[in-house]
């Protein structure tokens, strides 16, 4: 067998590591063999037979193993709803409105949950861009999140983890957008109007290395997907997670002293939020807890724009009229408020139709 075939057959056994476990045991043998067969088969008809072989493989692979985690999560799933199901039949009670098993949350999940609104809203309620660029609190307040996302990944991606997630996801779209002339990066300095474009993103994918390093395995992944799948409200607190930084760039133009006070409200507010939504038991309840986190930080922040811009604290300008401020944030809180309730609806939705399926 040629050089070239043997590293084709090496790939395609490192390339088998990725299917799930269970997969692995059953099927991956018979596709080593049936690959080296025709690659050996292959081989005698040349080079160009080979590189079609292997990009056959390559854009076929993708595929094949999201169909056999989906399988696989898939058939877990039904496990669990069967457990369920059998529970409820044999206790003749109501589903209940609970989400988990119902145990307590650790503390230190409450803090760490906390800490992922905190942390970043507290370091921009007075940071202004300087130029040139030297953002420290804004990148420190960022490499926590990244490293709490990090933490969250490497334990199968804890209910807290979310909010870094959603943090760390809305920072990287803003900062590919954004030009910092005179910073330097890894030995580059970025000139006039250089926008950060894919470096934006370089946090995120070394998180996501360091995580499969430490971990190995694809397991927390499967565990992201089942965490959501039980519990939608989940999708809503990625969002929740964005909302320091979406209240920062609503103060983007209010001087930094002034926005302070109204900046650091906001975000205990909004940590209020998140610790009475890692308390709660009940998908109502969890809902009911992110929509007050927001609506209480959003009167706060509503609040400081319309004094800063309908007050004398603009030189040189005449002040708004009140509905200039409050009208545009009313809006905007019915649309984040709508995002947020979107994911806890359809999964009370889910659970309203699970007795009438058994049934």
């Amino acid at each position: 067998m040629s050089r070239t075939a043997r590293l084709l057959s090496r790939g395609y056994r490192c390339l088998l590591h990725f299917y799930p476990a269970s997969f692995r045991a059953e099927f991956a043998a018979e596709m080593d063999e049936v690959f080296r067969e025709a690659v050996a088969d292959a081989a005698q008809r040349g080079k160009r037979a080979l590189a079609r072989l292997g990009l056959r493989e390559i854009g076929t692979w993708p595929g094949a193993v999201g169909r056999e985690w989906a399988g696989t999560l898939l058939a877990r799933l039904d496990r669990q709803k069967g457990t369920i199901m059998n529970s409820e039949a044999s206790s003749h009670e109501p589903v209940p409105a609970r989400v988990d098993a119902g145990t307590p949350v650790p503390w230190h999940h409450v803090l760490l949950a906390a800490l992922a609104l905190l942390v970043p809203g507290l370091a921009l309620a007075g940071w202004t861009p300087p130029v040139p660029w030297h953002p420290a609190p804004l990148f420190g307040s960022t490499l926590f999140v990244l490293l709490g996302l990090l933490a969250g990944w490497v334990r199968g991606f804890p209910a807290w983890s979310y909010l870094y997630m959603g943090y760390g996801l809305l920072f990287a779209l803003w900062l590919s957008n954004v030009a910092t002339p005179g910073f330097e990066l890894l030995g580059h300095t970025f000139a006039r109007n250089e926008l950060w474009g894919w470096r934006a993103w370089l946090g995120l994918g070394a998180v996501a290395v360091l995580a499969l390093l430490l971990t190995r395995s694809l397991r927390p992944l499967a565990r992201l997907f089942t965490g959501v799948w039980r519990d939608w409200t989940r999708l809503s607190l990625v969002v929740y997670g964005t909302l320091p930084f979406v209240t920062w760039m609503l103060f983007d133009e209010v001087h930094a002293p002034y926005r302070a006070v109204f900046s650091i409200l906001s975000v205990l507010l909004l940590a209020a939020g998140a610790v009475t939504y890692l308390r709660s038991e009940t998908t109502r309840n969890r809902m009911l807890s992110l929509v007050a986190g927001l609506t209480a930080s959003w009167l706060a922040t509503t609040a400081g724009l319309a004094a800063y811009w309908n007050g004398p604290r603009v030189p040189g300008r005449l002040p708004f009229h009140w509905s200039d401020t409050l009208v545009p944030m009313a809006i905007a809180w019915a649309v984040v408020a709508a995002v947020l309730l979107v994911p806890g609806v359809l999964g009370l939705l889910g659970r309203l139709a699970r007795p009438r399926r058994a049934a």
